[in-house]
Protein backbone atom coordinates (compact mmCIF):
# COMPACT_ATOMS: atom_id res chain seq x y z
CA UNK A 1 0.00 0.00 0.00
CA UNK A 2 1.04 3.74 -0.92
CA UNK A 3 0.12 6.03 1.71
CA UNK A 4 0.36 9.61 1.36
CA UNK A 5 0.98 11.08 4.93
CA UNK A 6 0.25 15.02 5.40
CA UNK A 7 1.67 16.36 8.68
CA UNK A 8 2.79 19.30 8.58
CA UNK A 9 5.71 19.20 11.38
CA UNK A 10 7.70 16.32 10.42
CA UNK A 11 10.93 16.09 11.46
CA UNK A 12 13.20 13.02 12.38
CA UNK A 13 15.28 12.32 16.47
CA UNK A 14 17.64 15.10 16.11
CA UNK A 15 15.06 17.36 15.71
CA UNK A 16 12.93 18.85 18.99
CA UNK A 17 9.14 18.02 18.20
CA UNK A 18 7.01 14.91 17.94
CA UNK A 19 8.76 12.28 15.53
CA UNK A 20 5.11 10.31 15.63
CA UNK A 21 5.64 10.88 11.57
CA UNK A 22 8.88 9.83 10.92
CA UNK A 23 8.18 6.80 13.38
CA UNK A 24 4.93 5.48 12.07
CA UNK A 25 6.64 5.39 8.71
CA UNK A 26 9.72 3.86 9.09
CA UNK A 27 7.93 1.02 10.60
CA UNK A 28 5.71 0.64 7.67
CA UNK A 29 8.33 1.03 5.61
CA UNK A 30 9.91 -1.94 7.17
CA UNK A 31 6.96 -4.25 6.46
CA UNK A 32 6.92 -3.10 2.46
CA UNK A 33 4.37 -0.28 2.13
CA UNK A 34 5.56 3.16 0.90
CA UNK A 35 5.00 6.12 2.30
CA UNK A 36 5.18 10.00 0.98
CA UNK A 37 4.83 12.53 3.48
CA UNK A 38 3.73 16.46 2.37
CA UNK A 39 4.69 18.76 5.23
CA UNK A 40 6.10 21.99 5.68
CA UNK A 41 8.83 23.27 7.60
CA UNK A 42 8.65 23.79 11.40
CA UNK A 43 11.44 25.82 13.35
CA UNK A 44 11.79 22.82 15.48
CA UNK A 45 11.90 20.36 13.07
CA UNK A 46 15.39 19.39 11.44
CA UNK A 47 14.08 19.60 7.85
CA UNK A 48 16.57 21.59 5.55
CA UNK A 49 15.08 21.87 1.96
CA UNK A 50 16.81 23.96 -0.65
CA UNK A 51 13.75 25.08 -2.34
CA UNK A 52 10.42 26.56 -2.33
CA UNK A 53 9.12 23.52 -3.02
CA UNK A 54 11.63 20.64 -2.03
CA UNK A 55 10.86 16.77 -2.99
CA UNK A 56 14.05 14.26 -1.19
CA UNK A 57 14.52 11.28 0.66
CA UNK A 58 14.52 11.08 4.11
CA UNK A 59 15.90 7.22 5.68
CA UNK A 60 14.12 5.55 2.87
CA UNK A 61 11.09 8.22 3.21
CA UNK A 62 10.07 10.31 0.19
CA UNK A 63 9.14 13.69 1.49
CA UNK A 64 7.59 16.82 0.00
CA UNK A 65 7.91 20.39 1.50
CA UNK A 66 6.49 23.76 1.00
CA UNK A 67 10.20 25.62 2.51
CA UNK A 68 7.84 28.70 4.18
CA UNK A 69 9.33 28.20 8.17
CA UNK A 70 6.52 28.56 10.77
CA UNK A 71 6.71 28.45 14.66
CA UNK A 72 4.72 28.89 17.52
CA UNK A 73 6.05 32.49 18.25
CA UNK A 74 4.78 33.95 14.98
CA UNK A 75 2.00 35.96 15.01
CA UNK A 76 -1.73 35.36 14.49
CA UNK A 77 -2.05 36.27 11.14
CA UNK A 78 1.16 34.54 9.80
CA UNK A 79 0.25 31.59 11.09
CA UNK A 80 -2.91 31.99 9.92
CA UNK A 81 -1.69 32.38 6.32
CA UNK A 82 0.72 29.80 6.61
CA UNK A 83 -2.14 27.05 7.39
CA UNK A 84 -3.83 28.28 4.18
CA UNK A 85 -0.70 27.79 2.22
CA UNK A 86 0.14 24.38 3.49
CA UNK A 87 -4.18 23.21 3.17
CA UNK A 88 -3.30 24.77 -0.20
CA UNK A 89 0.05 23.01 -0.89
CA UNK A 90 -1.39 19.54 0.41
CA UNK A 91 -4.27 19.54 -1.85
CA UNK A 92 -2.34 19.74 -4.69
CA UNK A 93 -0.47 16.82 -3.73
CA UNK A 94 -3.53 14.87 -2.88
CA UNK A 95 -4.98 15.85 -6.64
CA UNK A 96 -1.66 15.11 -8.54
CA UNK A 97 -0.14 12.34 -6.89
CA UNK A 98 -0.08 8.26 -7.02
CA UNK A 99 -0.97 6.77 -3.63
CA UNK A 100 -3.60 4.23 -2.26
CA UNK A 101 -5.17 6.17 0.79
CA UNK A 102 -4.63 9.61 2.77
CA UNK A 103 -3.76 9.65 6.15
CA UNK A 104 -4.14 13.74 6.76
CA UNK A 105 -3.11 14.07 10.49
CA UNK A 106 -4.72 17.75 11.84
CA UNK A 107 -2.97 20.14 13.96
CA UNK A 108 -5.25 22.92 12.46
CA UNK A 109 -8.21 21.65 10.07
CA UNK A 110 -6.99 23.78 6.90
CA UNK A 111 -5.13 20.12 6.23
CA UNK A 112 -8.35 18.91 5.67
CA UNK A 113 -8.94 20.34 2.49
CA UNK A 114 -6.20 17.26 1.11
CA UNK A 115 -8.61 14.89 2.48
CA UNK A 116 -11.71 16.32 0.81
CA UNK A 117 -9.36 16.55 -2.42
CA UNK A 118 -8.47 12.70 -1.86
CA UNK A 119 -12.32 11.84 -1.37
CA UNK A 120 -13.83 13.68 -4.20
CA UNK A 121 -11.63 14.25 -6.54
CA UNK A 122 -9.41 10.83 -6.88
CA UNK A 123 -11.53 8.80 -4.96
CA UNK A 124 -9.17 7.67 -2.58
CA UNK A 125 -9.73 6.53 1.02
CA UNK A 126 -9.27 8.59 3.43
CA UNK A 127 -8.38 8.74 7.65
CA UNK A 128 -8.36 11.94 9.26
CA UNK A 129 -5.41 11.92 12.32
CA UNK A 130 -7.10 14.78 14.93
CA UNK A 131 -4.51 15.84 17.33
CA UNK A 132 -6.04 19.13 18.81
CA UNK A 133 -9.55 20.13 18.98
CA UNK A 134 -9.00 23.12 16.67
CA UNK A 135 -11.81 25.00 16.91
CA UNK A 136 -12.46 24.62 20.15
CA UNK A 137 -9.24 25.36 21.56
CA UNK A 138 -9.55 28.67 19.40
CA UNK A 139 -12.88 29.20 21.50
CA UNK A 140 -11.87 28.41 24.57
CA UNK A 141 -8.12 30.46 24.78
CA UNK A 142 -10.10 33.67 22.99
CA UNK A 143 -8.44 33.22 20.11
CA UNK A 144 -11.13 33.81 17.80
CA UNK A 145 -14.76 35.25 19.43
CA UNK A 146 -16.60 35.74 15.91
CA UNK A 147 -19.31 33.27 16.06
CA UNK A 148 -19.80 33.45 11.91
CA UNK A 149 -16.23 32.13 12.16
CA UNK A 150 -16.04 29.45 14.96
CA UNK A 151 -19.39 28.21 12.69
CA UNK A 152 -17.39 27.74 9.43
CA UNK A 153 -14.85 26.45 11.20
CA UNK A 154 -17.39 23.76 12.90
CA UNK A 155 -19.31 22.78 10.18
CA UNK A 156 -15.83 22.47 7.88
CA UNK A 157 -14.32 20.14 10.44
CA UNK A 158 -17.77 18.27 10.46
CA UNK A 159 -17.36 17.49 6.74
CA UNK A 160 -14.11 16.58 6.81
CA UNK A 161 -15.08 14.10 9.65
CA UNK A 162 -18.23 13.19 8.04
CA UNK A 163 -16.41 12.34 4.31
CA UNK A 164 -13.14 10.21 6.33
CA UNK A 165 -13.73 6.65 6.15
CA UNK A 166 -12.17 7.00 9.81
CA UNK A 167 -11.27 9.12 12.28
CA UNK A 168 -8.43 8.62 14.27
CA UNK A 169 -7.96 10.91 17.71
CA UNK A 170 -5.21 10.93 20.36
CA UNK A 171 -7.32 10.05 22.95
CA UNK A 172 -10.32 8.68 24.97
CA UNK A 173 -11.02 11.79 26.26
CA UNK A 174 -11.22 13.52 22.64
CA UNK A 175 -13.13 10.84 20.96
CA UNK A 176 -16.28 11.37 23.51
CA UNK A 177 -15.97 14.68 22.48
CA UNK A 178 -15.89 14.24 18.74
CA UNK A 179 -18.85 11.23 18.95
CA UNK A 180 -20.86 14.05 20.93
CA UNK A 181 -20.41 16.37 18.23
CA UNK A 182 -19.59 15.08 14.97
CA UNK A 183 -20.50 11.43 14.87
CA UNK A 184 -18.08 10.35 12.43
CA UNK A 185 -18.68 6.71 10.92
CA UNK A 186 -15.78 5.53 12.40
CA UNK A 187 -13.20 6.30 15.25
CA UNK A 188 -10.29 4.98 16.66
CA UNK A 189 -8.00 6.21 19.56
CA UNK A 190 -4.28 6.07 18.71
CA UNK A 191 -2.46 7.98 21.16
CA UNK A 192 1.21 9.65 21.20
CA UNK A 193 3.82 7.12 21.49
CA UNK A 194 6.16 6.55 24.30
CA UNK A 195 9.51 6.04 22.22
CA UNK A 196 11.26 3.66 24.78
CA UNK A 197 14.05 2.72 22.16
CA UNK A 198 15.72 6.50 22.26
CA UNK A 199 14.37 8.42 25.64
CA UNK A 200 14.59 4.52 27.69
CA UNK A 201 18.25 3.90 27.13
CA UNK A 202 21.13 5.03 29.83
CA UNK A 203 22.45 8.48 28.94
CA UNK A 204 25.39 10.35 30.70
CA UNK A 205 23.74 13.26 32.77
CA UNK A 206 24.40 16.73 30.87
CA UNK A 207 26.80 18.81 32.63
CA UNK A 208 24.04 21.54 33.22
CA UNK A 209 21.79 19.92 35.35
CA UNK A 210 22.31 20.54 38.89
CA UNK A 211 24.20 17.71 40.59
CA UNK A 212 22.58 17.81 44.13
CA UNK A 213 19.21 18.17 45.15
CA UNK A 214 16.19 17.43 42.86
CA UNK A 215 15.79 18.54 38.86
CA UNK A 216 12.34 19.07 37.60
CA UNK A 217 11.69 19.49 33.59
CA UNK A 218 9.13 21.46 31.48
CA UNK A 219 9.95 20.39 27.92
CA UNK A 220 8.05 22.05 25.43
CA UNK A 221 6.40 25.08 24.01
CA UNK A 222 6.32 27.94 26.24
CA UNK A 223 3.42 29.76 25.18
CA UNK A 224 -0.28 30.94 26.17
CA UNK A 225 -2.03 27.79 26.46
CA UNK A 226 0.89 26.53 28.29
CA UNK A 227 0.09 28.69 31.24
CA UNK A 228 3.92 28.00 32.45
CA UNK A 229 3.39 31.02 35.13
CA UNK A 230 2.05 27.73 37.53
CA UNK A 231 5.76 26.78 37.60
CA UNK A 232 7.31 30.06 38.53
CA UNK A 233 4.35 30.43 40.74
CA UNK A 234 5.74 26.62 42.56
CA UNK A 235 9.24 27.69 42.38
CA UNK A 236 7.88 31.06 44.81
CA UNK A 237 6.90 28.78 47.13
CA UNK A 238 9.66 26.26 47.17
CA UNK A 239 11.70 29.12 48.03
CA UNK A 240 9.20 30.55 50.83
CA UNK A 241 9.87 27.11 51.93
CA UNK A 242 13.15 27.56 51.77
CA UNK A 243 13.54 24.57 49.36
CA UNK A 244 16.82 25.47 47.17
CA UNK A 245 17.43 21.91 46.70
CA UNK A 246 15.05 21.72 43.93
CA UNK A 247 15.71 22.80 40.33
CA UNK A 248 12.82 23.77 38.01
CA UNK A 249 14.06 23.32 34.16
CA UNK A 250 12.03 25.17 31.37
CA UNK A 251 13.13 23.78 28.36
CA UNK A 252 11.80 25.33 25.12
CA UNK A 253 10.43 28.72 23.16
CA UNK A 254 7.47 30.45 22.90
CA UNK A 255 5.36 33.79 23.16
CA UNK A 256 5.78 33.91 26.96
CA UNK A 257 9.23 32.68 27.30
CA UNK A 258 10.30 36.35 27.56
CA UNK A 259 7.81 37.28 30.09
CA UNK A 260 8.81 34.10 32.46
CA UNK A 261 12.94 34.89 31.98
CA UNK A 262 11.69 38.33 33.28
CA UNK A 263 9.36 37.61 35.79
CA UNK A 264 11.59 34.93 37.30
CA UNK A 265 14.32 37.53 37.82
CA UNK A 266 12.34 40.43 39.26
CA UNK A 267 11.61 37.29 41.55
CA UNK A 268 14.64 35.93 42.33
CA UNK A 269 13.86 32.75 41.15
CA UNK A 270 17.32 31.61 40.82
CA UNK A 271 16.45 27.91 41.14
CA UNK A 272 14.20 28.52 38.16
CA UNK A 273 16.63 28.00 35.18
CA UNK A 274 15.59 28.29 31.00
CA UNK A 275 16.88 26.51 28.45
CA UNK A 276 16.50 26.50 24.50
CA UNK A 277 14.49 23.83 22.33
CA UNK A 278 16.70 20.47 22.25
CA UNK A 279 17.10 17.74 20.05
CA UNK A 280 14.99 14.88 20.81
CA UNK A 281 18.11 12.63 21.45
CA UNK A 282 20.24 15.41 23.55
CA UNK A 283 16.36 15.85 25.83
CA UNK A 284 16.48 12.04 26.49
CA UNK A 285 19.53 12.71 28.41
CA UNK A 286 17.94 15.19 30.30
CA UNK A 287 15.12 13.31 31.10
CA UNK A 288 16.93 10.15 32.35
CA UNK A 289 18.75 12.47 34.91
CA UNK A 290 15.78 14.22 36.08
CA UNK A 291 13.74 13.96 39.01
CA UNK A 292 10.09 13.97 37.17
CA UNK A 293 8.27 16.20 34.62
CA UNK A 294 6.14 18.91 35.31
CA UNK A 295 3.55 19.09 32.78
CA UNK A 296 1.42 22.08 32.61
CA UNK A 297 -1.66 23.45 30.42
CA UNK A 298 -4.52 25.87 30.63
CA UNK A 299 -7.17 24.60 32.93
CA UNK A 300 -9.73 24.38 30.24
CA UNK A 301 -11.81 21.78 29.58
CA UNK A 302 -10.02 21.23 25.28
CA UNK A 303 -6.95 20.62 27.25
CA UNK A 304 -8.31 17.71 29.38
CA UNK A 305 -8.14 15.75 25.88
CA UNK A 306 -4.74 16.33 24.87
CA UNK A 307 -1.99 13.77 24.03
CA UNK A 308 1.47 16.19 24.73
CA UNK A 309 3.98 14.34 23.41
CA UNK A 310 6.51 15.37 26.70
CA UNK A 311 3.93 12.92 29.01
CA UNK A 312 4.97 10.11 26.79
CA UNK A 313 8.46 10.93 26.49
CA UNK A 314 8.32 11.10 30.66
CA UNK A 315 7.03 7.65 30.81
CA UNK A 316 9.41 6.15 28.19
CA UNK A 317 12.16 7.74 30.21
CA UNK A 318 10.87 6.43 33.62
CA UNK A 319 10.16 9.19 35.77
CA UNK A 320 6.98 10.49 37.44
CA UNK A 321 4.95 13.03 36.06
CA UNK A 322 3.49 15.64 38.03
CA UNK A 323 0.59 17.61 35.74
CA UNK A 324 -2.61 19.25 35.76
CA UNK A 325 -5.30 18.01 33.14
CA UNK A 326 -8.14 16.89 34.85
CA UNK A 327 -9.08 14.36 31.53
CA UNK A 328 -7.34 10.81 30.47
CA UNK A 329 -4.03 11.59 31.59
CA UNK A 330 -5.24 12.03 35.19
CA UNK A 331 -6.69 8.65 35.13
CA UNK A 332 -3.27 6.76 33.15
CA UNK A 333 -1.31 8.58 36.25
CA UNK A 334 -3.84 6.64 39.22
CA UNK A 335 -4.43 3.35 37.55
CA UNK A 336 -0.84 2.79 36.98
CA UNK A 337 0.51 5.11 39.98
CA UNK A 338 3.20 6.64 38.21
CA UNK A 339 2.80 10.39 38.58
CA UNK A 340 0.43 12.85 40.60
CA UNK A 341 -2.48 14.73 39.64
CA UNK A 342 -2.73 18.43 41.11
CA UNK A 343 -5.31 21.00 41.05
CA UNK A 344 -4.02 24.23 38.81
CA UNK A 345 -6.59 26.37 40.72
CA UNK A 346 -4.92 25.85 43.92
CA UNK A 347 -1.67 27.54 44.21
CA UNK A 348 0.15 25.96 46.68
CA UNK A 349 -0.96 22.62 44.92
CA UNK A 350 2.04 21.93 42.37
CA UNK A 351 4.55 23.31 44.63
CA UNK A 352 3.63 21.24 47.15
CA UNK A 353 4.10 17.82 44.77
CA UNK A 354 7.00 18.42 43.92
CA UNK A 355 8.51 19.09 47.09
CA UNK A 356 6.82 15.54 48.41
CA UNK A 357 8.01 13.40 45.41
CA UNK A 358 11.47 15.28 46.63
CA UNK A 359 11.26 14.07 49.73
CA UNK A 360 9.78 10.24 48.68
CA UNK A 361 12.55 8.22 47.38
CA UNK A 362 10.41 5.15 47.38
CA UNK A 363 7.94 6.57 45.70
CA UNK A 364 9.89 7.80 43.30
CA UNK A 365 11.59 4.94 42.28
CA UNK A 366 7.90 2.90 42.09
CA UNK A 367 6.53 5.22 39.85
CA UNK A 368 9.29 5.80 37.52
CA UNK A 369 9.28 1.67 37.29
CA UNK A 370 5.61 1.63 36.84
CA UNK A 371 5.77 4.34 34.18
CA UNK A 372 8.08 2.43 32.18
CA UNK A 373 6.22 -0.27 31.94
CA UNK A 374 2.90 1.32 30.94
CA UNK A 375 5.32 2.75 28.28
CA UNK A 376 6.25 -0.67 27.03
CA UNK A 377 2.78 -2.14 27.07
CA UNK A 378 0.60 0.40 26.22
CA UNK A 379 2.39 3.64 24.57
CA UNK A 380 5.72 1.87 22.78
CA UNK A 381 6.04 3.54 19.25
CA UNK A 382 5.70 0.18 17.56
CA UNK A 383 3.31 -1.18 19.56
CA UNK A 384 1.13 1.61 17.95
CA UNK A 385 2.54 2.27 14.92
CA UNK A 386 1.15 -1.08 14.23
CA UNK A 387 -1.92 -0.76 15.09
CA UNK A 388 -2.28 2.66 12.71
CA UNK A 389 -1.15 0.74 10.28
CA UNK A 390 -3.69 -1.78 10.73
CA UNK A 391 -6.40 0.85 10.97
CA UNK A 392 -5.23 2.49 7.58
CA UNK A 393 -5.72 -0.97 5.84
CA UNK A 394 -9.23 -1.44 7.39
CA UNK A 395 -10.20 2.37 5.97
CA UNK A 396 -8.77 0.91 2.38
CA UNK A 397 -11.13 -2.01 2.54
CA UNK A 398 -14.77 -1.94 1.21
CA UNK A 399 -16.68 2.01 2.67
CA UNK A 400 -18.56 1.00 6.22
CA UNK A 401 -15.73 -1.34 7.41
CA UNK A 402 -15.97 -1.36 10.71
CA UNK A 403 -13.16 1.05 11.95
CA UNK A 404 -12.78 0.47 15.97
CA UNK A 405 -10.08 0.01 18.58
Amino acid sequence: MHILYVYANFTTATGSCSTRAYDFAQRWIEKGHDVTIITGVYDRSDLRPGRLLWSGTVNGITVRALNLRFSNQDRFLWRVTISLLLGAFAAWHATIRSYDLALISCGSITLGCAGLAARWIRRRPVVFEVRDLFSEGLEQLGIVTNRAALKALRRFEDLCYREADGVVVLSETMAEWIRQRHDPRHIAVIPNTANVELFGRATPRPAEMAADGANFLYAGTLGRANACGQILRAGRYLKQWGRDDIHLYLIGEGAERQKLEEEAVLGGLDQVHFLPPMPNETLAGWLAAATGLVLVLQPLPVFDTVSPKKFFDALAAGIPVIQTTQGWIREVLAEHDCGLTVDPKWPPALAQAIAGLSDDLPGRDRMGRNAHRVACERFETGLLADRMLDALILADGPRGTIFSF
